[in-house]
């Protein structure tokens, strides 16, 4: 068995070679603290370097319900309810239980109410756009 690997570079796996070879590249992976560890990561980044950090984006006027609001740039209409401390914005139809921001992916169409005269739009994948009139009261307006 050892003529066979004799010459070459590639040793049987488990030849004690081989295994030295292993303990030697993972030495330093074992040797090296915890505390080096927590010194290399994404968290050392200056604050203004930070992806995670929010960017300033522009803001403007949209209205909700009669009321001027500020959003920002990238919001979606459900987030500007939500940060108005709207957590739920319609009514269901059959026992009028009250209906907000259930999945957030669209799937649901718990979150639909009327932006812009047009009912039926979905708040958690709409972005607010400048002068956008979001209306929770969909029901009332139609009927």
């Amino acid at each position: 068995m050892r003529d066979l690997f004799w010459g070459s570079s590639i040793s049987p796996v488990g030849s004690i070679g081989n295994r030295a070879h292993r303990a030697r590249v993972r030495a330093p992976c074992r040797c090296r603290s915890r505390r080096w560890r927590l010194l290399t990561g994404p968290y050392l980044l200056p604050a203004h370097l930070d992806p995670v950090q929010p960017r300033y984006q522009a803001s403007f006027a949209v209205e909700v319900d009669g009321r001027r609001v500020t959003a920002h740039a990238g919001q979606t209409v459900a987030a500007v309810l939500m940060s108005l401390g709207l957590t739920s914005w319609r009514e269901s139809g059959g026992r009028g239980r009250r209906r907000g921001l259930f999945c957030g992916i669209g799937v649901c169409a718990e979150c639909v109410l009327v932006v812009n005269g047009t009912p039926g739009v979905r708040a958690c994948l709409r972005s607010v756009e400048p002068g956008d009139v979001i209306s929770t009261r969909g029901r009332e307006e139609r009927g």
